[in-house]
């Protein structure tokens, strides 16, 4: 069964959740009510969190993880990531229970909102590491009311949901910069 209104967007290049990001913004500056659930994140760095809250009033962006201690000094440019992996290792533990919260708030959203997209960012990631049920996710996702549109975003999709969705979009790198070895650049890649 296709689910029309429903998107994922995986693959291992880059850019996934800045196209997410871009449909997003289309949304929100018509006007419509955008919802962004950030799986296995919090308190970053990126920029699209804080120009968010600047200039987008009908986009709201929920992060559900372990941030980053720190994260103001790289935001403020001081500092660069030290890739130390504590944020990837706090976020995949099942004991932490991010996952799990945001997936609540993810059928809230689906069920009790006038939310017409909602994006799940790294939702793959989530249902990859067995933080949320296959079936659960049949059924909340089967159930999206038809002026909801969700987007799915993270690598390796599972099969079950890339054979749910209507739209199934793979990013793959031709050439990106990270493979010349270089970092993380702040307005580009956060």
């Amino acid at each position: 069964m296709k689910i029309p209104n429903l998107i994922i967007y995986t693959g291992p290049g880059k850019g996934k959740t800045t196209a997410a990001l871009g449909l997003a913004l289309k949304y929100a500056v018509r006007g419509k009510k955008v919802k962004i659930i950030q799986y296995l994140k919090g308190s970053t760095y990126s920029g699209e969190l804080y120009s968010s809250r600047l200039y987008y009033p009908h986009l709201e962006i929920y992060q559900f993880g372990y941030g980053c201690p720190w994260s103001s000094m790289i935001k403020s440019g001081f500092l660069k990531c030290r890739s130390c992996g504590e944020c990837f290792r706090r976020n995949r533990d099942p004991k932490e229970g991010y996952a799990q919260t945001a997936w609540t708030f993810t059928k809230e959203i689906i069920t009790n909102s006038h939310t017409q997209l909602l994006v799940l960012d790294e939702f793959n990631h989530a249902v990859r590491y067995g933080f949320i049920p296959q079936e659960e996710i049949r059924e909340t996702f089967t159930h999206i009311p038809s002026p909801l549109t969700v987007i799915c975003t993270g690598r390796n999709a599972p099969r079950d949901l890339v054979d749910l969705a209507g739209k199934v979009m793979v990013f793959e790198a031709v050439k990106h910069p990270y493979q010349a070895g270089i970092s993380s650049r702040r307005g580009i890649e956060y």
